[in-house]
């Protein structure tokens, strides 16, 4: 595939995101990582079930029922769907390597 059509490719699949969670990537990133999957990673049994966890996390954010100081209205613009879709497409490498990395004898 030439570097013309990954970008219309990437362009194509970033619409799927609303505009107000791209504005928000970083945020919901940092959600992610001080969610209580990754502080605790080798609670889990293995990677599906710490994956579990993450879509968890997700969940409770956008539907609004985590009580937390950091964070504020999630619900207003994060939703499941999209959270989901997120860390699937663009943090699941990233995710793997850490679980692996801090769980080297749990697989």
């Amino acid at each position: 595939m030439n570097l013309k059509k990954q970008i219309r490719r990437i362009i194509r699949e970033e619409v799927k995101l609303s505009s107000s969670f791209k504005r928000r990537i970083l945020k919901f990133k940092e959600i992610i990582k001080n969610s209580y999957a990754m502080q605790n990673p080798c609670d889990f049994e293995d990677f599906t079930q710490f994956m579990m966890g993450i879509h968890l996390e997700i969940e409770a954010y956008s539907s609004g029922d985590y009580d937390s100081d950091y964070i504020e209205n999630e619900s207003g613009w994060l939703t499941y769907k999209e959270g989901f879709y997120f860390v699937e497409t663009y943090m699941i490498d990233e995710l793997k390597d850490y679980y692996y990395q801090m769980c080297k004898n749990n697989d």
